[in-house]
């Protein structure tokens, strides 16, 4: 089955990315699970996005092959990390390859009132992309 993991952070000693390689490496045997560098992605321009840049086309297509989505992320500022906002936006787009998809996400809380706002945030991110039933999630 292939997977591919969104992490949020883009940090050298990201625990996000720690934990997704940490899967990648722990079920290899059952899962190919590709990690994207989402740092290498330009910032989503409405002006080029029927022409996307080759790094962009290529991590569509990337999710599109792959079978489920997991994203490993933090909360900044009680939201989306700005490089995961940035993947969904130029996934969310034209081809909109989330459509569909199934996907988990691996958040790092603390069972707050903050990690509620947080997690509204995260889920509003998806509602364009119906690749996660945001309203149901919570229920």
């Amino acid at each position: 089955m292939k997977i591919i993991a969104l992490v949020g952070s883009i940090r050298r000693s990201s625990y996000n990315r720690k934990l997704a390689t940490f899967v990648q490496k722990r079920y290899a045997d059952q899962l190919d699970v590709t990690i994207p560098n989402l740092g290498a992605l330009p910032f989503y321009d409405q002006d080029i996005e029927l022409e996307a840049p080759a790094e962009v086309q290529a991590f569509k297509q990337t999710v599109m092959d792959a079978d489920g989505v997991i994203f490993v992320t933090p909360e900044y500022n009680h939201s989306v990390p700005g490089v995961l906002e940035n993947a969904i936006d130029w996934l969310s787009r034209v081809e909109r390859p989330l459509i569909g998809e199934t996907s988990y996400d691996f958040r790092g809380h603390n069972g707050t009132l903050r990690d509620s706002a947080s997690a509204e945030s995260f889920t509003a991110s998806f509602r364009f992309t119906r690749s996660w039933d945001a309203d149901s999630a919570w229920k």
